[in-house]
């Protein structure tokens, strides 16, 4: 799994234009980097979250992740007569906040436009095709205990392999929502980005 650490984050981030928080203990910055092959369907990407603990230590967490549909969604059934959502690369600033998946547990969903490349050629490999942006309902969540392959875990959110790892996660939002407010920016890059 690929572990940028806190200066190649920043570096990345910077080189992008966006925005990357260092002020203020667990400011988080919440960074999704996608795997270069667009054509798997495991959990080959990365969710990391650098922030300074109370006493100003600089962390990076890593967590397996997909920012990819699985397979189910990227040739089998469509959610949208336009194509599968796939996230296009990008900051996305106060995009997301805590809030329910599907009814069933609490996760970070989508509160602001997002934009995204709709998929439909059907053959499993990411389409940098036509765009999309609105609120499609794409939230960063789990998917199993300790999931291998994505499948149906997703059809164009963020998601995290284990459970634990999401646990941790939502721990961290909560502190850092505690002072700065609900709304938490996620930013998503490239291994590309890195070189």
């Amino acid at each position: 799994m690929f572990k940028p650490d806190w200066n190649a984050l920043k570096a990345a981030c910077l080189k992008k234009g966006y925005a990357f928080f260092e002020r203020g203990r667990l400011n988080l910055n919440l960074i999704g980097v996608r795997h270069s092959d667009y054509a798997s369907n495991g959990f080959d990407d990365v969710l990391c979250c650098a922030y300074m603990d109370p006493e100003g230590t600089r962390h990076v967490e890593h967590w397996p992740a997909t920012t990819d549909p699985g397979w189910h969604w990227l040739k089998d059934e469509f959610m949208n007569s336009k194509g599968c959502a796939v996230l296009m690369p990008g900051q996305y600033r106060s995009a997301f906040a805590a809030g329910p998946h599907k009814g069933q547990y609490r996760c970070l969903v989508q509160v602001k436009p997002l934009k995204v490349w709709r998929d439909r050629n059907r053959d499993c490999r990411i389409c940098e095709g036509g765009t999309d942006e609105g609120m499609f309902g794409i939230h960063i969540h789990k998917a199993g205990e300790a999931s291998v392959q994505v499948d149906r875990w997703s059809a164009g959110c963020q998601v995290l392999a284990r459970r634990a790892d999401f646990l941790r996660m939502m721990e961290l939002y909560d502190a850092s929502a505690k002072l700065y407010g609900p709304r938490i920016t996620y930013t998503l890059l490239t291994e590309r980005d890195f070189s």
